[in-house]
């Protein structure tokens, strides 16, 4: 079920990508996708959410159990994602709830700090 096949994203990632909590909640109830299904660049729903800053997706898909520590293709999580987008307030969600280190190194050997410098 792919929504963009040049980028390689599905309806689920596109959905979090909007932000709206009652579309993402409708795309999980149909089970057709895998709540750490990858799209461009290997990025997650969750990891989609973080970078757009859609704190209610992002609490929506860890309640349906979304792996938090996954990394897209170049290493970054979700913290280094919120800080390359420039998401202020989910950078301090993400910290508040310990749901990743500071100090992780992606593969270029950047941290969230660095990204965010």
């Amino acid at each position: 079920m792919t929504l963009y096949a040049d980028h390689r994203d599905n309806v689920l990632k596109a959905a979090c990508f909007g932000g709206n909590v009652e579309i993402v909640k409708y795309v999980l109830s149909q089970n057709v996708l895998g709540i750490n299904s990858r799209g461009a660049y290997r990025q997650t729903p969750l990891m989609e959410a973080a970078s757009r800053g859609h704190h209610d997706v992002f609490d929506v898909l860890i309640e349906a159990k979304a792996d938090v520590p996954l990394v897209d293709e170049h290493g970054n999580n979700i913290l280094h994602l919120a800080c390359l987008y420039g998401q202020e307030e989910m950078v301090k969600y993400l910290l508040s709830k310990d749901y990743a280190d500071i100090d992780t190194k992606n593969s270029r050997g950047k941290t969230a700090a660095t990204i965010a410098k």
